[in-house]
Formats: C-alpha cells, structure tokens, sequence
C-alpha cells in the first residue's frame, strides 16, 4: 500500500501544475481547521498537520503522513483499497476507524465479514448489510463489460458507515479518495465538503473526493435493502 503511494506521488508529482499559492493554501488549511478539521488528531501534532496540508494543498491535493498503518496523522483518512473492499475485507476497514465512530456517538462494537462463493454480507452489531451476491451482481450490473465489484464494493462501504453516523446525528459523513489499490476513506463534515468543493481549483482531478451519490452514479446499482 506504501509503496502504491509513494508510486502515485510521483506519477502526480511530474503530471500536476502549480495549483496554488502558499497564500491560498494557507487561507484554505486555516478555514478548514476552523472547521474543527483538527478534532480527531492529537493535539500535539495540530502544528505539524497544518504545515503538511499546507504544503499538500499548494501541490494539488490534501495530505498528511501516514503511519505504519497508512492511517493519514490527522486521523480522517484510513485506506481502502478497493480490491480488498470486493474481496471481504469492508469490515475490516471499518475497523480501522471504530474510535472515530465512537467519538461520533456510533458505538459498534461487533464488525463480520461473511463472505462464500455466492454472497458477501458485513454484520455489524447483529445489523447484516448486504454487499453482493450472485444473483444482485447478475442482474444490476453490465455483465458485457465486467462486474465492477471494486467500485461496488466501495460505495457500500461508504453507505453503510455513512447510515450509522446520520443515525447518531453526526454531521461527519465518509467520502472516498483516489479509488482502486489506492484507494482511501476520509471523514468530512458536510461544510468541510462544501468548504472543499468551493476550492475545487486548488485540487487536481485524480485527488478529488467522492460521495456515495457521484459513486452510484458511475454504476447503476439500486438501493441495497439494509435490516
């Protein structure tokens, strides 16, 4: 997964333009801190988190470092590789970000992955969430062209996490990042998102987030009948 990223970089670092200036960026960091962007990092990097996104911005893209989990260091950007997502692995993603959703009022405590030959289901809390099985991809997707579990996979992930908050009255919502093996989930509050797409020109395409809505979009896939 590293080393996928670091590929990415330098796949951007020699496509992008100069995206912004240190001015805009820094007008752009300090009015999403004031958002509470901040508020699920330790305190004693906030200093080192606004410098890195700082300097992240003006190349085109929002970045923190990334530990030996690739958990970003301001804590709202876990990975998500889309591959792994179709393969079973959603709830072991969500994992990853339990104390978040706790903080956020959402105090799941049990997360399965039950996936056979013929259908994949993430339980959550006793809740079964279905992702697919054969007969749902067969008839909802363009079998002509391939099933694209990958995407499909991903945007169930962000369904589901994203019921569990509006449920709790959170106003965090998950949006997806990149996509495929590089793919990632942050958390955004819907004025940071908005905040975001009022600067869309300072973030290059490839580096933009994704809502659930724009995923169903790009794959026609009715709504999941969640219990």
């Amino acid at each position: 997964m590293v080393f996928r990223r670091i590929k990415s970089e330098l796949q951007n670092l020699f496509s992008r333009k100069n995206q912004g200036s240190l001015k805009q960026a820094i007008l752009f960091v300090d009015e999403l801190i004031g958002m509470g962007y901040l508020k699920f990092s330790d305190e004693r990097y906030h200093s080192t988190i606004r410098d890195q996104l700082i300097e992240s911005v003006q190349q085109g893209y929002i970045y923190t470092e990334i530990d030996e989990n690739c958990v970003g260091l301001d804590r709202r950007s876990y990975p998500a590789d889309s591959e792994e997502l179709a393969e079973g692995n959603i709830g072991e993603c969500i994992r990853q970000f339990l104390s978040i959703l706790q903080m956020e009022k959402v105090p799941i405590e049990n997360v399965v992955d039950q996936r056979s030959q013929e259908r994949y289901e993430v339980v959550i809390d006793g809740r079964a969430f279905l992702i697919y099985d054969d007969e749902y991809v067969h008839k909802t997707l363009d079998i002509h062209h391939g099933a694209d579990l990958w995407t499909l996979a991903s945007l169930r992930t962000l369904e589901i996490v994203n019921l569990f908050l509006e449920e709790a009255g959170s106003k965090e919502r998950l949006y997806f990042h990149r996509g495929g093996n590089d793919g990632y989930v942050w958390f955004l509050t819907e004025d940071m998102y908005q905040h975001y797409l009022n600067h869309l020109d300072l973030i290059i395409q490839n580096e933009q987030f994704k809502t659930s809505s724009q995923m169903r979009e790009a794959l026609y896939v009715p709504e999941c009948d969640d219990k």
